[in-house]
């Protein structure tokens, strides 16, 4: 499933050919240290892994779970994708996401984020759509804020990274 976002932006399928950017952009210690599970350093192994474990999903669930964001001139820059964190039947969902940082400051991510909950609530039929955001990332609480989502608090010490518990803002957006 193709989502046009806008003349320049669409949400893809990861090609193989995505890989070179995937790796380049995710090789950054800020987008690793405000994600969950992007390591540091990135390597083509681990865009490896990522498509397949993209692909194992879909074909086993015959559902979409991750969508690069394609630039129509700087190909891939970017990932959206659901988390499916309650199971592939709840009326809820989770997203996460990640732009390459030559991208950000355009508003570009606003609009991905827009459609794309957009399409999760009218054209999936979901409910809710879910954001935790590590309360640090005061970047990706503007993008939500400005893509609709609405912080309903703060979640104390609710995920794990390394050894690292952090405090998560929990956003959501509804029908």
């Amino acid at each position: 499933m193709q989502i046009q976002v806008d003349e320049n932006i669409t949400l893809d399928k990861i090609k193989e050919s995505d890989f070179d950017n995937i790796v380049k952009y995710l090789n950054d210690k800020e987008i690793s240290d405000n994600t969950l599970i992007i390591p540091f350093p990135y390597n083509i192994e681990d865009a490896k892994w990522w498509k397949n474990h993209l692909d194992e999903f879909e074909t086993k669930n015959k559902v979409q779970k991750g969508w690069i964001i394609r630039h129509r001139n700087a190909g891939a820059i970017g990932c959206i994708s659901l988390n499916n964190t309650y199971g592939l039947s709840s009326h809820k969902n989770e997203i996460g996401y990640w732009l390459a940082k030559p991208f950000w400051n355009k508003g570009i991510m606003s609009k991905v984020i827009m459609k794309f909950t957009d399409y999760c609530l009218t054209d999936l039929n979901f409910d809710r759509i879910e954001a935790p955001v590590f309360h640090f990332n005061k970047r990706s609480e503007k993008v939500l804020q400005k893509s609709g989502f609405e912080l309903e608090g703060t979640l104390r010490k609710f995920t794990k990274k390394g050894h690292q518990l952090i405090d998560v803002k929990m956003y959501s957006k509804t029908k």
